[in-house]
């Protein structure tokens, strides 16, 4: 296991009735909390986590002209007070399998709204992450720490390693 410890969040507020369309679906008005870790992000609050909520909503939220440089979206439902199953949609990404600002702010924003504990689990599809807000406000994140995938850099000069070109 391994820790991260973040700053208070910066900024935090809720939006009440924030319409949404796309292509003549209307997907329904969001009540979107907003919280900054460093990164803006719009948490939503659901009853059930579909495909579609995720993935075309996620987008459309995205890019809505609340947020100046776009921001990006989780949408959490709470399990119990100290369960929190959440998909998140990353700014300029699309859904991901997990975002460490993105499990603090849906905590945070579950906190402040009493929906949650001060210390709660936060469920992504890529696995359990531990977020508590301690007295000073700081949020603690821990969790599992693993290698996803390598890669090689190169700059703007070719490669004299032969092994590359084949």
């Amino acid at each position: 296991m391994t820790g991260t410890e973040c700053a208070p969040p910066r900024w935090i507020w809720a939006f009440h009735r924030l319409c949404l369309l796309k292509s003549r679906r209307i997907f329904g008005e969001f009540r979107i909390t907003a919280v900054s870790m460093g990164n803006p992000h719009g948490v939503v609050f659901i009853d059930e986590l579909t495909d579609s909520l995720v993935l075309e909503a996620g987008a459309e939220l995205e890019r809505h002209s609340i947020w100046p440089d776009r921001a990006n979206i989780e949408f959490a439902r709470i399990i119990a007070p100290d369960l929190i199953e959440m998909r998140v949609w990353e700014r300029g990404s699309g859904e991901t399998m997990a975002c460490g600002t993105g499990a603090c702010a849906t905590a945070v924003a579950a906190m402040i709204t009493g929906r949650s504990a001060d210390r709660v689990t936060v469920r992504l599809l890529g696995g359990d992450l531990t977020i508590e807000r301690r007295p000073d406000g700081h949020i603690l994140m821990t969790g599992p720490a693993a290698t996803v995938c390598e890669g090689r850099y190169f700059r703007n000069e070719p490669s004299t390693d032969k092994s590359l070109h084949q």
